[in-house]
């Protein structure tokens, strides 16, 4: 399967009665795929009665407002018209939601830009690969929001998803820390970690780049719902806050990576055995 985006992974495989599935180009191929797994689960004498599907999406895929930049969307904000990518993923979106059965619950899940585990598809952690490369380049506006999860907590939302499940049938979660950072400062606090000291350059977005059509505005997400419903709360500390934390953890990931040997010291001489 070609994947054309570095941040849109899929990921498949079964957990249990659970069956996730990340969002890819391949819009078309995916809507089958949930239609024919929809149709085998109606059709299969499944052990508990119950399947759940959780369709991965992103923050990027939901609406925002669009005369207030600094308003935080969550689940109820409308959508202006969006960019043709955009449009497909929300598609799939709405299909997934509208695809449960009584033995199937159907749950979508928008993180934002995610952080920590050493992640190497992060957008955070991809200013250290920059600054690996002795170079820094911050594209759109620089001081626009950005909202952020960790892994972990992200992980946790799943987790208590699909313990609600028929609660939340139907139900989409925009997924994200209560503090949003400004993309330079991120840009600037990650590379000064990993040994940057090179000049900045600052560069629009290639108009061919899928984030060119929200590359620019901010991005504030309230995470409520998931609050409220799953009875969920991010624990772990912002990614500016450990932010060197992450940085060794990232570079220690690396294929490149590897520990050096201490050369052994030499052993002491005993004077007296002269």
């Amino acid at each position: 399967m070609y994947i054309s985006r570095p941040w849109a992974v899929p990921v498949s495989g079964f957990i249990d009665d659970v069956v996730l599935w990340a969002f890819v180009d391949t819009l078309g191929w995916k809507k089958g795929l949930l239609d024919a797994y929809a149709s085998t689960v109606n059709d299969w004498d499944v052990v508990g009665g119950h399947k759940t599907y959780i369709l991965t999406s992103g923050v990027l895929v939901t609406g925002y407002h669009k005369n207030e930049p600094d308003r935080a969307i969550d689940e109820t904000t409308p959508s202006p018209p969006r960019a043709p990518a955009f449009q497909g993923y929300a598609d799939l979106e709405k299909h997934a939601l509208t695809s449960y059965t009584d033995k199937l619950t159907s749950i979508v899940i928008r993180p934002s830009a995610v952080y920590g585990r050493a992640g190497r598809i992060n957008v955070p952690e991809s200013y250290f690969a920059q600054a690996q490369q002795d170079k820094l380049v911050i594209k759109g506006n620089p001081r626009r929001l950005f909202a952020q999860i960790h892994v972990d907590d992200l992980a946790d939302v799943y987790v208590k998803a699909v313990r609600a499940g028929r609660r939340v049938n139907g139900e989409a979660f925009n997924i994200s820390s209560f503090t949003p950072f400004a993309v330079e400062d991120v840009a600037l606090k990650a590379s000064k970690a990993a040994g940057f000291k090179g000049a900045v350059e600052y560069r629009e977005f290639d108009p061919t780049d899928l984030l060119a059509s929200s590359g620019n505005r901010n991005i504030i997400v309230n995470p409520q719902k998931a609050v409220d419903v799953l009875g969920w709360l991010p624990r772990r500390a912002p990614f500016l806050d450990e932010v060197e934390i992450h940085y060794e953890a990232w570079k220690a990931a690396q294929p490149h990576h590897h520990h050096e040997a201490k050369p052994a010291s030499k052993p002491e001489t005993d004077s007296a055995s002269k």
